[in-house]
C-alpha cells in the first residue's frame, strides 16, 4: 500500500451528496501523515479492460516534486 490522494473529475455538477458520504465515513480530523516527495500521476482506466500490455501501463508518472 503507497499512502496517495486520487483527485477525480466527475461529469455531473451534484457531487455534495459523494462528499457528504465521505466525510460521515472518514474522520478526518484524525488523518496525518510526512510528506517528502509528490509524484503526479496521470491513470488510463480504460487500458485496464485492453490487451496484457495496456493494462502494464495503466499509469504514467508525470513529474515527482521533492519537498525536502
Amino acid at each position: 500500500m503507497i499512502p496517495h490522494v486520487t483527485l477525480l473529475q466527475f461529469l455531473t455538477k451534484d457531487v455534495d451528496p459523494l462528499l457528504r458520504q465521505v466525510r460521515q465515513t472518514t474522520p478526518l480530523e484524525d488523518l496525518s501523515m510526512e510528506v517528502d516527495k509528490i509524484t503526479l500521476v496521470k491513470s488510463y482506466a480504460y487500458r485496464l479492460l485492453g490487451t496484457y500490455e495496456e493494462r502494464n501501463n495503466v499509469n504514467e508518472e508525470i513529474d515527482t516534486f521533492d519537498l525536502r
